[in-house]
């Protein structure tokens, strides 16, 4: 292989690695979770309102309903669509669902749990 042929294909080798790191980086998040979301969202609030259909029709259910759907829309990264980052999450739902009646104490709690999980204020580990 002559020298010019070789730096040649170094060079083009070094541009191709260097676009595909850059988008894995920055733009990866943008194309798989565009189109992941239209199907996870409407699934994920779907089988939510199958699960607390026993709880008594009230404007906090709705609320609830609205939160969450509105929680999943906002979703900026894969990762807090995650199985282990929304593991609490349906938790903390399923714990206020358990008497079959949603209160604005226990509304107000989910609000505030998604206001941290919104504004990355998570606890770091010492």
């Amino acid at each position: 292989m002559k020298k010019g042929c070789f730096l040649k294909v170094i060079a083009i080798l070094t541009i191709l690695v260097a676009a595909i790191t850059y988008i894995i980086q920055n733009k990866f998040n943008e194309y798989l979770l565009g189109p992941s979301k239209k199907i996870i969202v409407p699934l994920f609030i779907e089988n939510l309102s199958k699960n607390i259909k026993f709880v008594k029709e009230s404007s906090q259910k709705d609320s609830l309903l609205t939160l969450v759907k509105n929680y999943a829309n906002d979703v900026k990264d894969l990762e807090e669509l995650s199985d282990d980052s929304i593991k609490d999450f349906i938790q903390k739902i399923q714990s206020i669902s358990v008497d079959s009646v949603i209160t604005n104490e226990e509304l107000d709690n989910i609000k505030k749990f998604i206001k941290i999980r919104s504004s990355d204020e998570r606890s770091t580990e010492n």
